[in-house]
C-alpha cells in the first residue's frame, strides 16, 4: 500500500467519490510528518476542557482577574499565560478590534457581565485587550495599543487564556 502525505489522500479520496471506486481498490495510507507536528506551539492547541479550571472558550482555558492583575498574574498558577490572550482576544496590532466578537464571547461565559463596544481609551498605556470595567458596569477589548500579557490597570479585570 502506498503512503502519501494527508492532502494527498484527501484529494484521493475525493476523485474516488466522484468516480465511484471499485470495492477492491486500495486507498493510499495517510503520513504525518512528525517535524510538522512538533513545530506547531503547543499554546494554540485546544486546551482540554477537563485540564481546565477556568471557563472554556474557543478552545482556550479563561480566567478573569481581580482588578490591577496582569495576565502573566492571573495565570501563574494556571500553567502560564496562553498566547489566545491575545490572538483570540486581543488586539494583535494597535487599534485592531478583529476579535471583538471573541472578546464578547468570553464575557457572555462569565455570567453577569456585560458587553459594550466601547472604544474608550482607559488609561496609557492602554494594552490591556479584553476587560471586565467594573466601576463603569461594562466589558470591553481595549486596542488602542497592541494587547500584552503583562499589562495592567488598576480600575480594569482582565480576561486571562491560561495554559491549564
Amino acid at each position: 500500500m502506498k503512503s502519501l502525505p494527508v492532502v494527498a489522500v484527501v484529494t484521493a479520496l475525493v476523485a474516488c467519490a466522484l468516480s465511484a471506486c471499485s470495492d477492491d481498490e486500495q486507498l493510499p495510507t495517510p503520513t504525518i510528518d512528525a517535524a510538522v507536528v512538533d513545530a506547531a506551539p503547543a499554546i494554540d492547541a485546544a486546551i482540554d476542557a477537563a485540564a481546565c479550571a477556568g471557563t472554556v472558550v474557543g478552545g482556550a482555558c479563561w480566567y478573569r482577574g481581580a482588578l490591577g492583575q496582569s495576565c502573566t498574574t492571573v495565570c501563574a498558577t494556571h500553567g502560564g499565560a496562553s498566547a489566545a490572550t491575545v490572538s483570540y482576544a486581543g488586539a494583535v496590532t494597535a487599534n485592531d478590534r478583529s476579535n471583538q466578537a471573541h472578546c464578547q464571547a468570553i464575557v457572555a461565559a462569565f455570567a453577569g457581565l456585560a458587553f459594550t463596544a466601547g472604544v474608550d481609551n482607559v488609561t496609557d498605556p492602554n494594552d490591556q485587550g479584553c476587560v471586565d470595567e467594573p466601576d463603569k458596569n461594562r466589558s470591553e477589548l481595549i486596542s488602542l495599543n497592541p494587547t500584552v500579557v503583562g499589562g495592567s490597570d488598576p480600575m480594569l479585570r482582565r480576561f486571562c487564556a491560561c495554559n491549564e
